[in-house]
């Protein structure tokens, strides 16, 4: 939805926008949680913030490759989130099993 029509080889503000509003949750959670993922997600987050900068820097490089990065980096992130989730299942899971 804020993706512009502008074509592929602009900066999209609002998509950074919210890349950059991302960024600050994941910085958050790394602060706040004491649990690995937060920390991967961050990273990952963070290369693709990068990416936007690159290009609002205009460096040499091909739209491809920040096309790649930014897909790449949703899908580790992605990963990321489901290995948090199994890892917090599996506690809870232990946490009941002691109740009982």
């Amino acid at each position: 939805m804020v993706q512009t029509s502008g074509g592929y080889f602009g900066v999209q503000w609002g998509v950074f926008a919210i890349d950059v509003a991302v960024l600050l949750i994941f910085i958050a959670m790394v602060w706040k949680a004491p649990r690995s993922w937060p920390v991967w997600a961050c990273a990952l987050q963070l290369l693709a913030v990068t990416s936007h900068v690159m290009l609002m820097m205009k460096l040499p490089t091909p739209i491809s490759a920040f096309y790649t990065v930014v897909n790449m980096t949703g899908y580790g992130i992605m990963l990321a989130i489901a290995i948090g989730t199994f890892w917090a299942w599996q506690e809870r899971r232990a946490i009941g099993a002691e109740a009982d």
